[in-house]
């Protein structure tokens, strides 16, 4: 993600994943960008949500909790990117 500015993010609610509570998600992590390599295209912060199984992805994908996510980041980014995968073993 791309914060319009670095402070946009200080007051919202992923801090404490308050917004991601949901019984389909496994596991939350966030964090700021600190890479050296300067390959980041802008984007200031990652997200990680976990799930066990596509099913349970899916099922947040179409949860209003997830929506609800969009609407209070959505004011405060200007860009954002998503990938789904499988952690390899």
């Amino acid at each position: 993600m791309t914060f319009h500015s670095p402070g946009d993010h200080r007051s919202h609610p992923w801090k404490t994943g308050s917004v991601l509570s949901h019984k389909e998600i496994k596991a939350y992590e966030w964090g700021t960008n600190i890479s050296a390599e300067n390959r980041n295209k802008g984007c200031t912060h990652g997200f990680i949500l976990t799930f066990k199984n596509e099913k349970d992805r899916d099922t947040y994908l179409n949860h209003p909790a997830h929506k609800e996510f969009g609407k209070l980041v959505g004011p405060v980014l200007d860009d954002v990117f998503v990938i789904d995968f499988w952690a390899k073993e």
